[in-house]
């Protein structure tokens, strides 16, 4: 199965992320989306092109999880939103 996959913007509106933190986000982000792709039942859910908006996000990973939390809890998110 080949995924391409672009995020054109990554808005944390309301977060205690600063800048300096978004690479952490990030690096997190992709790590889960990566993950969950890769999983054997990941194929079921896609098929067709599916293009995303908007995201909205209740609560911020595991508590303590600090950006790397934060990026895996995005991560599952966004792979849930285009998974359908």
């Amino acid at each position: 199965m080949i995924v391409n996959f672009h995020i054109d913007r990554l808005v944390l509106d309301g977060l205690p992320a600063g800048s300096h933190e978004g690479p952490l986000v990030r690096d997190a982000l992709e790590a889960e989306l990566a993950r969950l792709l890769a999983a054997p039942d990941a194929a079921q859910h896609f098929g067709e092109d599916r293009t995303v908006q908007r995201i909205r996000s209740v609560g911020m990973g595991r508590p303590g999880g600090g950006m790397t939390g934060l990026g895996e809890h995005i991560g599952k998110a966004v792979f849930e939103a285009i998974a359908g």
